[in-house]
């Protein structure tokens, strides 16, 4: 990436991290393993971005299994399908590349190859969701953990083709014929040049052998394998921190301006569309009002629910659908708990919004300054959870409550220190609802200051 510091193309490597007695014993009982995924909105990011540590390794003995993938136009580039030669979803290939390697060799450091949870956050999450419904990733994972996305999210396969071809012709490459030939012979300096600043929103692409058909058909005849259980979540206030890309003085980081009601509405119209406005703005505000915190919480719940939260919930709700008595289960989450070490840095209006869980999961709380003793409670627990489910398939108890699948209630486990053992029942049924109104706003291309 033009503006991720210095990386380069030779980037197909992951990071293991097993404790010294689980690595010293692997011809004894193998542990189960932790595949992460990072995210980055698939042009940004690194397998050791978030590994500082990874207190959840010594503290349940698991296996934690961190990848890089080749990312923006190494990964995701598209031309279209009268460029047939020219491979597609390489980013996704890496990865799976990554799991087969893991399948195979894992044993050696201690790790049980048939105990594999594939885990990740934000273009992270759309990563598991589509080997989820891969036909080559098959076998591959028992369980699923999915943070802030599927494949629903940014589906915009018209702009990624425009945006392809700008980049190409912004090479050396524009006046020749062959192109998959040509960009062979480009170095990696060449494309980052054509890449400039500009921000492409990558997707999946169908009908290679990754991905032959759409996800919604996938889901729709149940083309994929039912036996994988899955834990999937959001963030209560996702979106949030990609509002000021539409209205920087609005929804400002650190201090937002008053808005009006003319202002939420026109916020409103570039998230959806001018035919939709009446639906959605009796939706999401209702009665005329000048309630400026009223207006930007209620903006921030649309753009929440558009970005991540009924895609995420929808995704499990129509995996399930298919699963049957004998399949696997999808259980819910609803991350409610926002790190004191965001707080000086954030405005309070800002919420939990997206990624506030990496900390948590990853036990940054028990080994860096500035968490609160809740952080610390909260971040102890959702290892437990995670580790729990790589291990065993299901969430445990919290606290006195037991966590029920989506085939049993269509509700979300809240995760909050303060609200421990409550269930979010409200954001879950509101997504059922309303999805055939949302869904199909959910492709459409946005303005986003910040990557997934």
């Amino acid at each position: 990436m033009p503006y991720a510091g210095k990386t380069g193309e030779d980037c197909l490597y992951l990071n293991i991290y097993v404790t010294e007695s689980t690595f010293n014993n692997s011809s004894n009982k193998l542990r189960p393993v932790l595949f992460w995924i990072h995210g980055g909105a698939l042009t940004s990011g690194s397998g050791n971005a978030d590994a500082e540590g990874i207190p959840m390794v010594p503290l349940h003995d698991i296996i934690f299994v961190t990848i890089n993938y080749r990312l923006n136009a190494f990964g995701f580039i598209y031309f279209g399908v009268n460029q047939p030669r020219i491979p597609q979803n390489i980013g996704f290939k890496d990865q799976l590349f990554a799991l087969k390697w893991v399948h195979e060799n894992i044993q050696m450091f201690g790790g049980d190859p048939n105990s594999v949870t594939i885990s990740g956050e934000s273009a992270g999450s759309w990563s598991v969701s589509a080997h989820l419904l891969s036909p080559l990733s098959k076998g591959l994972f028992k369980r699923a953990i999915l943070e802030s996305g599927t494949v629903y999210i940014n589906h915009d396969l018209d702009t990624l083709i425009t945006d392809s071809w700008k980049l190409y012709n912004k090479t050396s490459c524009s006046n020749s014929e062959d192109v998959l030939e040509c960009m062979q012979n480009l170095t990696a300096l060449e494309i980052l040049n054509g890449l400039g600043n500009e921000f492409v929103t990558y997707s999946f692409t169908v009908g290679d052998d990754f991905l032959p058909y759409e996800p919604s058909q996938i889901l729709a005849k149940g083309l994929y394998d039912n036996s994988v259980n899955i834990l999937l979540g959001v963030e209560k206030n996702e979106a949030s921190m990609f509002m000021t890309g539409i209205n920087p003085i609005a929804f400002n980081y650190f201090s937002p301006k008053p808005i009006s009601s003319h202002e939420a509405t026109n916020f409103l119209e570039r998230i959806f569309d001018s035919k939709s406005i009446d639906y959605f703005r009796e939706l999401y505000i209702g009665p005329e009002t000048n309630n400026s915190d009223y207006l930007r919480a209620q903006l921030e719940r649309a753009y929440s629910d558009l970005l991540f939260v009924c895609p995420t919930y929808i995704f499990g709700h129509q995996y399930a659908s298919n699963l049957g008595e004998q399949g696997g289960k999808v259980y819910a989450y609803f991350h409610t708990q926002r790190p004191k070490a965001y707080l000086p840095l954030f405005h309070e209006w800002m919420g939990t919004f997206h990624s506030c869980d990496i900390p948590y999961v990853f036990g940054l709380p028990l080994i860096k300054s500035g968490y609160s003793q809740k952080d610390i409670s909260l971040s102890r627990e959702m290892m437990k959870i995670w580790a729990h489910f790589a291990e065993n398939g299901e969430p445990p108890m919290v606290g006195e409550t037991k966590w029920k699948p989506f085939q049993e209630k269509m509700s979300a486990m809240v995760l909050n220190i303060d609200d421990w053992g409550k269930t979010e029942t409200e954001r879950v049924e509101f997504c059922l609802k309303q999805w055939d109104y949302l869904y199909p706003h959910v492709s459409k291309k946005r303005n986003q200051s910040s990557s997934f």
